[in-house]
């Protein structure tokens, strides 16, 4: 398992937290979505931390762990998108990010995603630390 070396968590069931500095990788557990507003602080947090990287202009990785439970049940398009436009759009983001593992129990649903979204650089996963180990290899 992964060292967390500082985390960030405000009002949110979401947690980010930077598991790994060299190379960094931003560690996001998304336990449940209550409500929209809940994914925008979820957001938030996460460019508190990627504001970090920004500022050295170091690039990262980002791991977004759906812990327990399958993924389809935690969110909808609503939530997807507004944490789309918030993260995954942001300008450093886009800049910055090397690689994303998406780790969340096995669904047709994850399935699904996976075949649709998965790349060079975006990778799905059922294994937490089969994850991690692909997100810090070169």
């Amino acid at each position: 398992m992964a060292i967390c070396f500082w985390s960030y968590r405000e009002n949110s069931p979401m947690e980010t937290t930077v598991l790994r500095n060299n190379p960094p990788v931003i560690y996001q557990k998304i336990p449940a979505f209550s409500d929209d507003a809940d994914i925008a602080k979820g957001v938030v947090q996460a460019l508190v931390i990627v504001d970090v990287f920004a500022k050295s202009n170091r690039s990262f990785n980002l791991l977004i762990h759906f812990p327990g439970t399958d993924a389809s049940t935690l969110y909808s398009l609503t939530a997807h998108k507004i944490w789309s436009v918030g993260f995954r759009q942001n300008e450093t983001v886009g800049r910055l990010l090397r690689k994303t593992a998406v780790v969340a129990r096995y669904s047709p649903k994850f399935d699904a995603e996976r075949a649709a979204m998965e790349s060079a650089t975006q990778q799905f996963f059922s294994d937490f630390n089969e994850a991690l180990t692909w997100l810090i290899s070169s």
